[in-house]
């Protein structure tokens, strides 16, 4: 699938914060972070904080947001290989419902791939519009059905191998190979890839 050509897709930015939806918050979270404006953790707290979110709705909150940036790199490299095209083409509010809609498809096992993928898409017609929506529905239904792609071979690119595989910047890789060399990623590397566990409801 290739993502369609043409006018600049638009993106809403989210006005306040989140009401008691668990998925609207990971959301509203991963996007102010994509957009410079908050870090992660300060963010998450205030969020939780200040809605009244069952224990279980927290911990899916947490868990969402989290790994969707524990695994951005791994995301980023198959949503840029079904787009077609830079994954920095799209607005930051697609770009994040994207990848909260694949971690969901991948990592949660207890979320149907159906119900992730339409959950992504009713989020991407409210900040976005009809055609975010459709790419949204075309990309994740792909990455669903054809699972992970794997990662550049390390013959042909190291430092892309080891980025993807363990989800980090390729520019950070790049500053680790040059120290440690790229026949083993580093301690640093695969220590913090490690999965927390969490437990949620559906």
């Amino acid at each position: 699938m290739s993502a369609p050509a043409g006018r600049a897709l638009a993106g809403r930015a989210p006005s306040a914060l989140p009401g008691p939806d668990p998925r609207e918050a990971a959301f509203a979270v991963l996007y102010r972070v994509e957009s410079g404006r908050a870090f992660a953790n300060i963010l998450l707290h205030r969020v939780l904080e200040r809605a009244a979110y069952a224990p279980a709705d927290q911990a899916l909150v947490t868990e969402v947001v989290l790994g969707t940036l524990r695994q951005q790199g791994r995301l980023d490299y198959a949503l840029e290989l079904a787009l077609q095209r830079p994954l920095a083409s799209l607005p930051p509010a697609i770009r994040t419902i994207l990848r909260l809609g694949l971690y969901q498809v991948w990592f949660l096992d207890r979320v149907p791939d159906a119900a992730a993928v339409h959950q992504a898409v009713e989020a991407a017609k409210r900040h976005g519009h009809a055609g975010t929506a459709r790419l949204v529905n075309a990309v994740l239904r792909r990455l669903a059905a054809e699972g992970e792609p794997p990662p550049p071979r390390p013959e042909d690119d190291p430092v892309g191998h080891v980025a993807v595989t363990h989800s980090h910047p390729r520019w950070l890789v790049q500053r680790w190979i040059a120290r440690w060399g790229a026949e083993a990623p580093p301690a640093p590397v695969s220590n913090t890839q490690i999965p927390q566990p969490t437990n949620y409801r559906e």
